[in-house]
């Protein structure tokens, strides 16, 4: 008799929900198997072999699939448990595919198949030709030699780090291997799949994202479990597919935030990557044309990370001409649009020559609040601490909370003082896209936001119409700031740049800089010369500065030495815990009890209300820690399950 430790997928209890069962014959690790839980079977996995326990066993009553998940995932699993203190009964829920009942069912069968080299010599049936540039050549040679190390390639906006992902690719699955593409949106992104898509057999290509439906998810982990699958591409959750053979990671848009998972288990697809690189030995490589600080500052030591550069665009155009306009100069001429003269100018002149225009505003919405002007009554979520965004659409109007999603009719007088001067204060993206139609009534206008691109293909139907020039100017969210590689693209307005860069959080001029000249790179990538213009009300700002002479390694050298002086990551690890409550009492409490036990533990800390202090009926407190080994202390703080742990957080507000 063999006694397991088995875990549960369907079971997302906030407690470990790890059971020991028996089975007459011998197992393997990972095993899918059928067993009794509260006189109901479940679908489990068995996580490992143990000793005889002391208290009766029930029995494992089928293995429904040998294998089901790798030893390599089992290890995995428990990295990620032990690293991010994370629940073992939602970790699990990475691994296994949502429609776990179906799995080696007659219509979705579990059988392996193994190609042969003849097949894989097909794997690219006519593909289009790139002649790849001296730099280009140079860095694909150079990944021949450091076949087991992580790469860094930097390489500004259109340098053309895809192409050496496609070409890197190709080389892998030659010799039989997977291949993972990491996206950060992979929705975002459609044209970086056409290239793929249009280089490879489609056959062998698998796609992973939130917005397939459990029916397709499950028939994309069956493919890759079955060896059919040879190229990867998909957001964080594909990093925990079942790869049979995998031999590359490439993590495009390493900077970006979506990277990291905001939910339990609060992993970082980056130390994820750095888990297989190291485990399984394998080639990782990482493309930015801003790679985070924490990247930068470990590819400074080439043991940890190679860097290479690409200081040019791959066909050599040239750079984009940035100019920052002075928004308070505008005022002074009188100028109430959130366009100024010279940005109308520009935008003029490109739409006559019947080139595209991009234009960038980080605000959804039409208005960030509604305030009454006789009594100063602004309408406020009744569930968050935030007031209401105004949106208009189709000639009617309501307000809504972008954090609880609640909804309700615009009124047509103040609640508190009954009067009818309402007023919209703050401009949105619907305000702007109303603006330019009135500047520009035959111009052919698309607005790109969470609110118009919610259907499955939006995206891709985006991305089509304008590589088609069927829209003149396309106004955006930070959305549009990465993935478009559209060469009529003549010029990109930013229409408050202060957005990004006026947040209270460490790591706010680090992402106004990326979110800037990711944007910025989205123009010039014809044969003319791209024109940006940023509009500030703070023109002599440092982010600002670096980003219009394109200087980004002074701007690193800044931000570098600021996150030393105050002992920032990366120079140091935090480990933000986060209590919530419907009761704004119990929250003190609590927050108070564990800043007592942190103080006579010696462990540094800093405790703050979250930003938005209320959400959903739920007050939000923060403590941020200071430490290389939370997990020293953590289990001695008697953290319930109203506490979050978020481990190395992108957010601290």
């Amino acid at each position: 008799m063999q006694y397991y430790e088995v875990i549960f997928p369907k079971q997302k209890s906030p407690i470990m929900n790890i059971f020991t069962y028996h089975s007459e014959s011998k197992l393997n690790i990972g095993d899918g198997i059928i067993a009794k839980l509260r006189n109901k079977d479940f679908q489990g996995v068995v996580l490992r072999e143990v000793k005889k326990p002391t208290f009766k066993t029930n029995p494992i009553t089928e293995v429904f699939a040998e294998k089901l998940l790798s030893e390599n995932q089992i290890k995995l699993f428990y990295y990620i448990c032990e690293y991010y203190f994370s629940n073992p009964s939602r970790t699990i829920n990475l691994f296994t595919p949502k429609k776990i009942e179906k799995l080696n069912t007659d219509k979705f069968p579990l059988t392996p198949t193994a190609q042969n080299s003849s097949e894989i010599q097909s794997i690219a049936t006519n593909p289009p030709e790139f002649k790849l540039n001296t730099t280009q050549q140079e860095i694909l040679d150079f990944l021949h030699q450091k076949e087991d190390k992580i790469h860094l390639i930097h390489g500004i906006t259109g340098s053309g780090k895809t192409i050496i992902y496609l070409k890197r690719a190709e080389e892998i699955i030659n010799q039989g291997k997977q291949v993972l593409i990491l996206i950060p949106e992979i929705s975002l992104t459609p044209q970086t799949i056409k290239i793929f898509k249009d280089y490879f057999n489609p056959d062998i290509i698998s796609l992973h994202h939130s917005k397939l439906n459990p029916t397709e998810q499950l028939k994309e982990w069956i493919k890759i479990k079955n060896n059919q699958s040879k190229i990867i591409i998909g957001s964080r959750s594909s990093l925990f597919l079942p790869f049979q053979n995998l031999g590359l990671i490439i993590m495009d848009e390493e900077h970006d935030q979506a990277y990291k998972q905001e939910q339990n288990p609060r992993y970082h697809s980056r130390t994820i990557l750095q888990w297989y690189q190291s485990n399984l030995k394998i080639q990782a490589i990482i493309g930015s044309a801003t790679p985070s600080i924490e990247t930068y500052v470990a590819a400074l030591d080439a043991k940890k990370i190679i860097k290479h550069e690409i200081l040019h665009r791959s066909q050599y155009q040239p750079i984009p001409h940035i100019k920052l306009i002075d928004l308070k100069d505008e005022l002074k001429k009188g100028n109430k649009s959130q366009i100024s003269e010279y940005l109308q100018a520009k935008i003029h002149s490109k739409l006559e020559k019947k080139e595209q225009v991009l234009i960038l505003h980080n605000k959804r919405g039409f208005a960030n609040q509604l305030t009454c002007t006789d009594c100063g009554f602004t309408l406020n979520c009744p569930r968050c601490s935030i007031s209401l965004t105004l949106h208009k659409n189709f000639g009617t109007s309501h307000l809504n909370c972008h954090y609880c999603d609640y909804k309700c009719d615009t009124p047509a007088e103040c609640p508190q003082c009954q009067s009818v001067s309402l007023k919209s204060i703050g401009t949105g993206i619907q305000k702007i896209y109303q603006e330019l139609e009135e500047l520009y009534p035959k111009a052919k206008i698309q607005r790109v936001d969470s609110d118009t691109t919610s259907g499955k293909n939006a995206h891709q139907e985006v991305y089509d119409s304008l590589k088609k020039a069927e829209f003149d100017i396309v106004i955006g969210t930070q959305m549009i700031a990465t993935g478009l590689d559209i060469s009529t693209i003549s010029l990109v307005g930013v229409t408050n740049a202060d957005i990004a860069i006026n947040m209270p959080d460490f790591r706010a001029s680090e992402r106004a800089f990326q979110l800037l000249t990711q944007v910025s790179g989205r123009t010039g990538r014809g044969t003319d010369l791209g024109e940006v213009v940023i509009q500030t009300f703070n023109p002599e700002h440092p982010v600002l500065q670096a980003v219009q002479s394109n200087n980004l390694k002074n701007f690193f050298d800044t931000e570098i030495h600021f996150r030393k002086e105050f002992n920032y990551p990366p120079f140091n690890k935090l480990t933000k815990l986060t209590f919530s409550n419907t009761k704004v009492e119990k929250v003190s409490q609590e927050v108070k009890r564990v800043e007592k036990l942190l103080s006579d533990l010696g462990v540094g800390f800093k405790s703050a209300p979250a930003l938005i202090d209320k959400k959903n009926n739920k007050f939000y407190h923060h403590i941020l820690i200071s430490s290389l080994n939370p997990g020293k202390f953590l289990s001695s703080l008697g953290l319930g399950p109203d506490w979050w742990v978020d481990r190395d957080p992108v957010n601290t507000i």
